[in-house]
């Protein structure tokens, strides 16, 4: 009987025991879902490191709330934590297994980290939880990219347009892709198509137009040119590939005004103002030619030994040997094996009547293969 009684005891102790374990569970899963009312609160405000110490007292309180912990996840998404954000939405996954968007933002964290193999492997759990996450399959190619896997990619994208026509990211990512592979036609395809989808996307305008560019499609480039010049007034990129296209066309005249507009939008950008005086010298305004140059050389602390070489030239035209003669004194200090440096020193040389300097200067242009060098120094040295 004795047995029995403290059977019962210990049976009546054990049972208050747990009822006083349950009852403070219960208190601790009330707190715990108050505590995360309050985190969402303060999420939904935009106040991600408030709500991050709110939501870690929720998941104190609570270790198996699950969706403390993913909306903790986004708030260090949003704060760029992406480390950390992947360890909220792995310990998701632990009490979720199948929980579709804690996989997929687990997997664009690791993409925004860097860490494209993890993103790749994220993208694919996603995509076996729900094969039609259209945004796995867009990412996922996106990480292909990265690897530079552009096969892998091109089929991602092309599954996410099925799944979701009308993407016009998607084809300009496709469009990207394929230009890497060096399809231009296909590049060119997806960038139509991404306008005729959003005409307002200039991205795509302006990609369209260099591939154009570098297929010799002139007339299609400088078009495309045109209208992202008045989409993007301040982008000094349409001006000054109009310029590119009409000086490549022979048209120097035309070209200048258009390098003109691209140094009034920004007139620190060295690259308009050498074309400009490029076209300048072609059109044989050669005084014009030589002050872009001054321009370029007092602008820029790293000089380009072409500068002073194109000035001399320049200076030539107009018969300021001394001049041209110092330009490529300093080209050669600049760049002691410019061949092009030594032709026209040698011309320098000849105007000023110094046979034997131009003689020695044409013989080291043709030494560095000058092919027009090498057809003159029998009739420069041995006259």
């Amino acid at each position: 009987m004795q047995i029995v009684t403290r059977v019962l005891l210990v049976l009546m102790l054990f049972s208050a025991s747990q009822f006083q374990i349950n009852a403070q569970s219960e208190e601790d899963k009330h707190e715990a879902i108050n505590l995360f009312n309050e985190a969402v609160k303060k999420y939904k405000a935009k106040d991600y490191a408030g709500s991050i110490t709110v939501f870690t007292q929720s998941t104190e309180k609570d270790p198996s709330f699950a969706k403390a912990y993913y909306y903790m996840g986004l708030a260090r998404y949003n704060s760029k934590a992406y480390k950390e954000a992947m360890a909220d939405f792995t310990k998701v996954i632990e009490i979720e297994a199948d929980n579709v968007n804690a996989h997929y933002y687990k997997a664009y964290c690791a993409y925004k980290s860097k860490d494209y193999e993890e993103a790749i492997l994220n993208f694919t759990n996603t995509i076996g939880l729900d094969a039609e996450h259209e945004k796995s399959f867009t990412n996922r190619g996106a990480s292909y990219v990265k690897l530079k896997k552009y096969e892998e990619a091109i089929a991602d994208f092309d599954k996410s347009i099925e799944l979701k026509p009308g993407q016009y990211l998607t084809h300009f990512r496709r469009a990207q892709t394929h230009q890497r592979m060096d399809y231009a036609d296909n590049a060119i395809a997806d960038y139509s198509t991404v306008l005729e989808l959003k005409p307002s996307y200039v991205n795509a305008l302006n990609a369209r137009a260099k591939l154009y560019l570098t297929q010799n499609k002139l007339t299609e480039s400088f078009a495309d040119f045109t209208k992202y010049a008045e989409m993007k007034p301040k982008d000094t990129d349409g001006p000054f590939y109009c310029g590119v296209i009409k000086a490549s066309e022979n048209d120097y005249a035309a070209a200048i005004p258009f390098y003109t507009k691209a140094l009034e939008i920004d007139p620190s950008d060295p690259k308009p103002m050498e074309k400009r005086a490029v076209a300048y010298y072609s059109t044989e305004d050669f005084k014009a030619c030589i002050a872009d140059y001054n321009s370029l050389l007092d602008n820029n602390e790293e000089h380009d030994p072409n500068w002073f070489v194109m000035r001399a030239n320049a200076k030539l035209k107009i018969d300021k040997f001394e001049e041209a003669l110092a330009d490529l004194n300093q080209s050669l200090e600049l760049d002691p094996m410019n061949a092009d440096s030594y032709y026209n020193r040698c011309r320098a040389y000849q105007k000023l009547e110094n046979n034997d300097a131009a003689c020695k200067d044409i013989q080291k242009a043709a030494e560095l293969g000058h092919e027009t060098a090498k057809g003159l120094v029998d009739s420069l040295c041995n006259s």
